[in-house]
């Protein structure tokens, strides 16, 4: 579980300069262009956003510390949508021909 979470940081903060693996080598195909992921992601983020700010500006009404524990642990649901994108474009399905 550690190593996933390090690995979604890593394509969430650092990964944005890095190249998508070549997908004509290596039987390499890459699903997220034709399927709409990147559109319903963009939707997801745009719901979690408003739901944030709503969240936020409730809770802290009666409990200010809550409130501001609830928008952190918003952004790190943010930040591991993204990264989990970024995976996604970056590390293409490998198809391997069995002997």
């Amino acid at each position: 579980m550690l190593t996933f979470e390090i690995g979604l940081l890593y394509y969430a903060l650092f990964s944005w300069r890095a190249r998508p693996t070549d997908a004509t080598k290596h039987g390499a195909f890459s699903y997220h262009k034709k399927n709409g992921y990147t559109t319903l992601l963009a939707g997801i983020l745009v719901a979690m956003l408003i739901e944030m700010i709503a969240l936020h500006t409730l809770i802290g009404l009666g409990v200010p510390g809550l409130a501001w524990v609830v928008t952190v642990l918003s952004l790190y649901g943010i930040l591991w949508l993204l990264g989990g994108w970024r995976a996604v474009c970056l590390c293409p399905i490998l198809v391997k021909k069995m002997h």
